[in-house]
């Protein structure tokens, strides 16, 4: 089974309310969140054949984009 990782990442809430990404695709199987904060932006490694259960569940709060690998436990890089 072949398997592609990308990141998602909340949109710009107008209301002020922030998803919880995990949440959302908690019902599709064998995804994998791989790291990140729930309400902001996850890795998530999902098989290709549920790339587009995922996308559905999220297009209308998140977007998708290639994989950023997030280390927030590392902290912020200093300015």
């Amino acid at each position: 089974m072949k398997n592609i990782e990308f990141t998602i990442s909340v949109k710009r809430p107008f209301d002020g309310a922030r998803p919880d990404i995990v949440s959302l695709i908690s019902d599709v199987p064998d995804v994998v969140v791989l790291g990140g904060e729930s309400d902001y932006a996850v890795d998530v490694l999902v098989p290709i054949e549920r790339e587009a259960q995922v996308r559905s569940l999220v297009e209308a709060t998140c977007d998708i984009e290639e994989s950023q690998e997030f280390s927030f436990l590392g902290g912020i890089p200093g300015r």
